[in-house]
């Protein structure tokens, strides 16, 4: 970190705003863990830092839709900001709308999370989890795409068996 932060100060470039900015969502990681009490804690300032040093870092609005799944840790509204900013313009990593399809499943928000299955499933057309909740969504609120909703299910469970992977909750 402190050769990053002389390089910082000798010639200010993007790959060492991106590496700097990349130890303090690592460390953000690190410090992400669940409590007794089945909630989670996590450092968020090293999230708004690593926001700060590099604001087009694509990790940190990764690590802000995990937050939206769990309980007891809350973005900044910078952080929030820097999600819906790269949603808008279309630069989501593909983890990114994971975690927000789960994010959204467990609030039985499947509209929203209709969205974001669907672009998983693009980039990721062999995950037997998506499929499967590509499928139930999709067989939800799209009753007129019920043909499609078992295309969904056939993948996945073709994809699972494959793997050696059988689901029970699956299909």
């Amino acid at each position: 970190e402190e050769l990053l932060r002389e390089g910082q100060e000798l010639e200010p470039t993007n790959i060492v705003r991106r590496g700097l900015s990349e130890i303090y969502r690592m460390r953000f990681e690190k410090s992400f863990q669940r409590t007794e009490d089945g909630q989670y804690s996590a450092q968020v300032k090293l999230l708004d830092i690593a926001l700060k040093l590099d604001p087009s870092n694509p990790r940190v609005p990764e690590e802000v839709a995990r937050l939206a799944r769990v309980k007891g840790v809350n973005a900044s509204q910078e952080l929030i900001k820097s999600l819906q900013l790269v949603l808008a313009e279309g630069n989501a990593t593909t983890a990114t709308h994971a975690w927000l399809a789960e994010a959204y499943l467990v609030q039985d928000n499947h509209a929203k999370a209709l969205i974001h299955l669907k672009q998983v499933v693009t980039v990721l057309p062999n995950s037997p989890k998506y499929l499967n909740n590509l499928a139930y969504v999709t067989a939800e609120l799209e009753p007129e795409n019920i043909d499609q909703a078992v295309e969904y299910a056939r993948r996945a469970v073709l994809v699972s068996s494959k793997s050696g992977n059988l689901n029970a909750d699956y299909y």
